[in-house]
């Protein structure tokens, strides 16, 4: 079996479904959160991320709120948090606005 050669992290353009960037690191043991200062520098206001679990840090998130960017991720299962508005639940989907 063959050794990870390192860690990626993309971001993509939605819309255009094109990369804009692609960081690497030779560590291949690197945790996703290796990438969120870069993250955070790139998003701006109005910014929408689309995160996996791998970004999951409440300070980093405080940090895109308070810079306006927005974001979308799957919680874990111990998220402690309050609906604040529901925009689609059905058996497959489940959409709500929270807040921690």
């Amino acid at each position: 079996m063959g050794q990870l050669a390192g860690k990626i992290c993309t971001v993509s353009d939605l819309g255009r479904q094109l990369p804009v960037e692609v960081w690497f690191t030779e560590d291949a043991k690197a945790h996703d959160t290796h990438f969120l200062n870069r993250l955070l520098t790139r998003a701006t206001a109005q910014t929408l991320l689309i995160l996996d679990r791998g970004f999951y840090d409440f300070e980093w998130w405080s940090r895109l709120i308070a810079q306006q960017s927005q974001f979308i991720g799957a919680a874990k299962s111990n998220l402690a948090y309050q609906v604040t508005q529901s925009l689609s639940l059905t058996p497959r989907v489940s959409a709500r606005k929270m807040s921690l």
